[in-house]
């Protein structure tokens, strides 16, 4: 084990030495995104993710903050999410102010459940992959939209993909 933590601080070191010379730059930024679909629920979620990372060459690393609420029209009944994704982003340039990328993350989440005189609550990982676009409106700020994903639910032991607009997410990232 010890053995183990001198390697991981290593590769960690490694990898940061290799990003300080690829030129390099952090980043920070987030989405807001709000999903709604009728079904005889009635389920309207909104998702606020504050975002950190690090671009080097045509790849960047960071971790998304999630925290979302759904609603369940009709009923008294709420669903909370809090979690961490971290992920890697690899960019395929298409011009100087646009890219299409591929993200792959994890998905580390806490979701809980209240209904009246029920509170039910649990830990899940979700492995995930995600296409996206970004357009660099500046040298410092740039939008970046996701529309679908292929995820592994681990709490419902499923794989799903949704493409559908719900699946649509925006958002603002600056540049340092």
């Amino acid at each position: 084990m010890k053995h183990m933590k001198k390697k991981l601080l290593i590769t960690i070191i490694a990898v940061f030495a290799l990003c300080l010379q690829a030129n390099a730059q952090w980043f920070v930024g987030g989405y807001v995104r709000m999903d709604s679909y009728i079904s005889n629920e009635g389920v309207s979620t909104i998702d606020i993710s504050p975002d950190v990372g690090y671009t080097f060459g045509r790849w960047s690393v960071g971790v998304a903050f999630n925290s979302y609420v759904s609603f369940y029209f009709g009923k008294s009944f709420t669903s909370y999410d809090i979690g961490a994704d971290p992920y890697a982003e690899y960019y395929f340039p298409i011009n100087d102010f646009l890219s299409f990328f591929i993200e792959g993350g994890l998905g580390l989440r806490y979701h809980k459940y209240v209904e009246e005189g029920f509170d039910y609550g649990y830990f899940n990982f979700i492995p995930y992959v995600a296409p996206g676009i970004e357009f660099m409106l500046s040298d410092h700020w740039s939008i970046l939209g996701h529309i679908g994903r292929l995820q592994w639910d681990n709490h419902q032991k499923n794989i799903s993909f949704s493409a559908e607009g719900q699946a649509l997410s925006m958002g603002l990232y600056y540049n340092f």
